[in-house]
């Protein structure tokens, strides 16, 4: 928690809001010092325990880049960082074939592609 804390002071965003939105996160963890905060510190005319939860936005957590490993055969060859915007499966075995640690192992090979979305994607060379 501290760690989170610290992260959203360098960030310049630690508004009285986003502090209202922390404890009422953290109240599961640490009910009766948030309640105490959330009444004495934030002027909360009600107990932290009964206000709504923060929402979401969905878009804020989608991560902007992927990490998918590469593998041969079930052998991990590499790596490829790809946006969030291009995972599909056409790119990213275009992208592994230009690498050359992928396509030493595969080039004039017959091979299938096995691909979970967003996670890895396999060659297996026949």
């Amino acid at each position: 928690m501290m760690e989170f804390v610290n992260f959203w002071e360098k960030k310049g965003k630690l508004s009285t809001e986003n502090i209202k939105k922390f404890l009422i996160i953290l109240s599961p963890f640490a009910p009766f010092i948030t309640d105490e905060l959330w009444q004495k510190k934030l002027s909360g005319k009600k107990s932290i325990h009964i206000e709504k939860w923060p929402s979401v936005e969905k878009s804020e957590i989608k991560k902007k880049e992927y990490k998918i490993p590469v593998q041969i055969n079930g052998k991990l060859r590499g790596v490829l960082i790809i946006s969030h915007d291009r995972l599909k499966k056409d790119f990213i075995v275009e992208k592994a074939l230009k690498t050359d640690t992928i396509n030493k192992y595969i080039k004039g090979k017959e091979y299938e592609v096995i691909y979970i979305e967003e996670k890895i994607i396999n060659f297996i060379v026949k």
